[in-house]
Formats: structure tokens, C-alpha cells, sequence
């Protein structure tokens, strides 16, 4: 078990230096275009750094682009949401799954990227879906957020997040629950990758580099 993942995490690292290597030529040929962040690397933050969540998934193929619009103004808020409502109910208030803000017919989705999929499960799909978030938080207790190479998975199954204008961190896709389960327990840190990141990040209204601060993007 550990030849393997020792295996695993140096396939990741090996892949990794050189997607990012062909990252940072795309951005010395064109640095309007793609992000100051390394797309192909995991960040390990404090779970309390990601904020908000995409209303709308901008998705992989803006994967190392830097983007304009509004989409990081319609992020909402995580401690707004329905789902962090009823897993607080359920993880710090140990209330039976029926009676949170999850249970069948309570639970109305915010927006198209804010867990619509349990909606549309079967009474006995959602119980499963219950009992997997419980094993989950048992899991996120004892041992932590393992990255992918930990449990033999890819990399875009870490969470993605992108950067806003203001430098949050703002949830893209993936992990939804346990980001938020993760806050939750009080978990140190937890691995994602930065999607993309705003345009407005790197530039003042004057149009110069933006200072410092915007470069360390892991604050609230």
C-alpha cells in the first residue's frame, strides 16, 4: 500500500511539473490570458477560505483563464445555503436527518450549481445519500480531506475554486458537502485547484499591476 501511493504522488508530481511548465509559457506569451496560479497544482487552504460558491459551474474549459463578468458578484455566500443549514443541523446539532433543512421536501436548491442532484432522488436514493454524508463526516473526522493520489483518484477530482475580483476563494465544482462538512468539524486544511481567477484581480481601474495583496488570495 505504501509502494503504491508513494508511486501514485510521484505520477502526480511528474505530471504536474509539466503541465505546469507548459502553463507558465502560456502565460509569458500571453499574460492577459491565463492566471498567475499554477492550475495543475493542489493548494492545501483552510477550509474556511472558500466563501461562496459559483451559482452557475463555469467548468474545465476555462481551466487556467483569467475571466471577466459578473460571475464572482452572483457567488453566494456558503452560510446562506440550504445545504449549510442542514449540515449544520445534522453534524453540529446531531438532529435526525428529517427534521434539517435537507429533508425531503424542505430542501429547495439556491441556484443550478448548489446541489440539485439530491433533489431528484428516490426516497431509498436519498436515504443512501444520508447515510454516505455520515460516513463521510466520520471519514473527515478521523483521518482528514486526502487528496486524490491518496485515494487513487485523479486529479480533477479535487475541488475546483476559482478567484475572484477581491481575492476569494469561491467553489467551482465538486465537494460541495464536504467543503462544508469540513468547516463544520473546525479541519485545518483541505486540497483544491485554482480554476481560474478574475480579471479585475490583476489590474487596478488605471490599468497597474495590482499590489500584494491580490497575490495572496487565501484570506477572507
Amino acid at each position: 500500500m505504501r509502494v503504491r501511493r508513494l508511486v501514485r504522488v510521484a505520477g502526480y508530481v511528474a505530471g504536474s511539473r509539466a503541465r505546469g511548465s507548459a502553463h507558465m509559457v502560456r502565460r509569458r506569451v500571453a499574460p492577459q490570458r491565463w492566471t498567475r496560479s499554477d492550475p495543475n497544482r493542489i493548494l492545501w487552504v483552510p477550509p474556511d477560505a472558500v466563501v461562496a460558491t459559483t451559482a452557475e459551474r463555469l467548468g474545465p474549459t476555462h481551466r487556467g483563464r483569467i475571466l471577466d463578468g459578473d460571475w464572482d458578484l452572483d457567488a453566494l455566500p456558503l452560510r446562506d445555503l440550504g445545504v449549510w443549514r442542514g449540515l449544520h443541523q445534522r453534524v453540529r446539532e446531531g438532529r435526525d436527518w428529517e427534521d434539517t433543512d435537507l429533508a425531503p421536501g424542505r430542501h429547495v436548491p439556491e441556484a443550478p450549481n448548489v446541489g440539485r442532484r439530491s433533489v431528484d432522488l428516490s426516497p431509498e436514493g436519498l436515504a443512501d445519500r444520508f447515510a454516505s454524508l455520515d460516513a463521510l463526516t466520520v471519514s473527515l473526522r478521523e483521518d482528514g480531506w486526502l487528496a486524490h493520489h491518496d485515494v487513487g483518484a485523479t486529479f480533477e477530482r479535487e475541488m475546483a475554486v476559482v478567484i475572484g475580483r477581491d481575492g476569494r476563494l469561491i467553489r467551482d465544482s465538486g465537494g460541495l458537502h464536504r467543503l462544508v462538512i469540513a468547516q463544520l468539524l473546525g479541519l485545518e486544511r483541505i486540497p483544491c485547484r485554482v480554476l481560474a481567477e478574475h480579471a479585475r484581480l490583476h489590474h487596478h481601474g488605471d490599468g497597474r499591476p495590482d499590489d500584494d495583496r491580490t497575490r495572496r488570495p487565501f484570506g477572507r
